[in-house]
């Protein structure tokens, strides 16, 4: 039982998943642009309704970059989105904010 547990994590996915919201008040970021590098390879991702973004990836290290203007890492992030080195079966889990006065005015909403 425990052969077929540790095969089974072999096979395992893994995964950077993120979220970004604006402060103060915590609302999803819908639309808002990131770019994942590492793995040989750059990916563009873009937040959902629910302003989370998830993407597969191979075992190794990445960094997830925001591309939307006024979207920054959020200091409370689980894993630094600068550094994420990737085990298989792995997340990284990464957040990002918009801060309130960047949405009101001076051009910078998303995208």
């Amino acid at each position: 039982e425990q052969v077929n547990a540790i095969k089974a994590l072999e096979r395992a996915p893994t995964f950077i998943e993120g979220h970004v919201a604006s402060r103060p008040g915590w609302t999803p970021v819908p639309g808002a642009r990131f770019e994942v590098i590492g793995g040989g390879g750059t990916r563009s991702l873009v937040s959902d309704a629910d302003g989370v973004f998830r993407v597969e990836v191979n075992p190794g290290s990445y960094s997830v970059v925001p591309k939307s203007r006024g979207i920054v890492a959020f200091d409370l992030s689980r894993d630094d989105p600068d550094r994420l080195a990737l085990q298989r079966g792995q997340c990284g889990q990464v957040q990002f904010v918009r801060e309130e006065a960047v949405q009101q005015g001076n051009g910078a909403d998303v995208p």
